[in-house]
C-alpha cells in the first residue's frame, strides 16, 4: 500500500511539474495602448536591444514604430530559443475589394485614386 501511495504521489508530482512546463510553452500578449517592440523585447527576451531581431522576423509589421492595440504577440519556446510572432489585428478584418484594371475602368460614377 505504501508503494502504491508513493507511486501515485510521484505521478501526481510529475503531472504538476510537466503541466506547468506545458502552460509556459506559449504566451499570448495582446498589445495595448503604449506598448512598443522595445517593451515587449524587455519583458519576454530580458533585453530591449533584441527588438530589431523581433521586427525583422515579423514581415507583417512594415514599420516597427507602428504596432497597434489588438495586435497579438505570440511567444513560444522552440528548441530552447524564444520565438516571438506578431499577428496584426487588421489581419482578422475582411480583405479590401481589389479590382483588375479592366474592372476599375468599367466602374462608372466612382473615383479611383492612383498612387
Amino acid at each position: 500500500m505504501k508503494k502504491f501511495i508513493s507511486i501515485l504521489t510521484g505521478l501526481l508530482l510529475a503531472f504538476v511539474i510537466t503541466g506547468n512546463a506545458w502552460s509556459e510553452e506559449e504566451v499570448v500578449h495582446k498589445v495595448k495602448q503604449g506598448d512598443t517592440l522595445w517593451d515587449i523585447s524587455t519583458k519576454y527576451l530580458t533585453t530591449p536591444w533584441q527588438w530589431p531581431l523581433v521586427w525583422s522576423r515579423n514581415q507583417a509589421i512594415p514599420n516597427p514604430h507602428l504596432i497597434y492595440p489588438g495586435d497579438m504577440v505570440i511567444i513560444t519556446k522552440v528548441d530552447g530559443k524564444t520565438v516571438i510572432k506578431i499577428i496584426p489585428a487588421d489581419k482578422t478584418k475582411e480583405p479590401e475589394e481589389l479590382y483588375t484594371p479592366e474592372e476599375a475602368a468599367a466602374q462608372k460614377d466612382t473615383s479611383i485614386m492612383v498612387a
